[in-house]
C-alpha cells in the first residue's frame, strides 16, 4: 500500500514542480516586459572610458520625452569646426541657418564651437582627463554653456575623434555623460551624428560605429546626417566636399535641413508659447 501510494502521488508531484516552474517564468518573462517597458537604459561598464573621469553617470532618462521648453529660449551649440562654421560662405553654414530658424521658435542661437576640438574638451571642467587627451575648455565646454543659460544645447563632433583613432565607446561615453548631466539640470540635449570625411577605411569605420551606438541611446534626439552625406567611396560626397573634412554651403544645407526635421518633429523638444 505505501508503495502504491507513493507511485500514485508522483505524477500530482510532477504536477506541482512543473506548476512551479512555469510560475516562476511567468513571473521572470512579466519582470522583463515591465522592465523594457521604461524609459530607461542601464548603465554598464561597456560605457566606462578609463582616460576620463567626471563621476558617476547614467544612461537613465530624466523624463519621458518630449521636454518642454517655454517661451523666449537659449540654443547653444558646442562642437567642432564644422558647427564654427568651416567650409560655408558666412551666413550659410548650419549654425547660421539655424540661427534664422530659431527666431521662429523664440530663440537665440550662442554658437560656442572651436575649430578642431574633440569630445573630451566638451567635458566638464571639474573632469579629470588622461594626460593623453585634450583637456576640458572652459571657454568652449559645457560649462560655458550652462553659464550662458542655455535652455537646448546642441552638440555636433562629425570626425574629430575618429581622426585621432579615439575609440568609439571612448567618444560615445563622453558625449552620453554630457547629456546626462545636462538632464539633471533639465536641460536637453540634441546630438548630431558624425559625418564622413576623407580618411583611411578603418577610422571611417569608427564613424559608422559612433552613430550606431549612438543611436538607440539618444533616440529622436539624434540627428543622423552621415547618410544624407556620404559618397560612394566612403569618403564626403563630392556635391558637398570643400576640403576632404568640411562641408561647402550645399553640404552644410542637408546638415541644416535635417536638424530643423528633427526639431520640427518635436518628438525630442516641444516648443511652447
Amino acid at each position: 500500500m505505501n508503495i502504491r501510494a507513493t507511485h500514485a502521488t508522483r505524477p500530482l508531484a510532477r504536477h506541482m514542480v512543473i506548476r512551479t516552474y512555469l510560475m516562476a517564468f511567468l513571473m521572470a518573462l512579466l519582470t522583463i516586459i515591465l522592465t523594457g517597458c521604461q524609459t530607461s537604459t542601464v548603465y554598464t561598464s561597456d560605457w566606462h572610458n578609463p582616460k576620463v573621469d567626471c563621476g558617476e553617470f547614467s544612461l537613465e532618462i530624466a523624463q519621458p520625452l518630449p521636454w518642454q521648453i517655454t517661451g523666449p529660449s537659449n540654443w547653444v551649440i558646442i562642437g567642432s569646426s564644422s558647427a564654427a562654421g568651416a567650409g560655408a560662405t558666412p551666413g550659410y553654414s548650419w549654425a547660421d541657418l539655424l540661427t534664422v530658424y530659431a527666431i521662429e521658435k523664440g530663440a537665440q542661437v550662442l554658437n560656442i564651437a572651436k575649430g578642431g576640438a574633440t569630445t573630451c574638451q566638451a567635458l566638464w571642467s571639474h573632469c579629470q582627463v588622461a594626460s593623453s587627451r585634450f583637456q576640458p575648455d572652459p571657454a568652449h565646454n559645457i560649462d560655458q554653456g550652462v553659464a550662458l543659460r542655455a535652455n537646448l544645447v546642441i552638440i555636433s563632433f562629425p570626425s574629430n575623434d575618429q581622426a585621432m583613432n579615439y575609440s568609439v565607446a571612448e567618444s560615445v561615453s563622453n558625449l552620453m555623460n554630457i547629456q546626462w548631466q545636462l538632464a539633471q539640470q533639465n536641460i536637453p540635449t540634441v546630438i548630431l551624428s558624425s559625418q564622413p570625411r576623407n580618411m583611411d577605411a578603418n577610422r571611417q569605420q569608427k564613424l559608422i560605429e559612433f552613430n550606431q551606438q549612438l543611436r538607440p541611446l539618444l533616440g529622436p534626439c539624434f540627428v543622423e546626417i552621415h547618410d544624407l552625406l556620404l559618397g560612394p567611396s566612403g569618403a564626403l560626397d563630392p556635391r558637398y566636399d570643400f576640403d576632404g573634412v568640411h562641408l561647402n554651403n550645399m553640404g552644410h544645407e542637408v546638415v541644416f535641413q535635417a536638424l530643423k526635421a528633427r526639431l520640427d518633429s518635436e518628438e525630442c523638444v516641444q516648443f511652447l508659447p
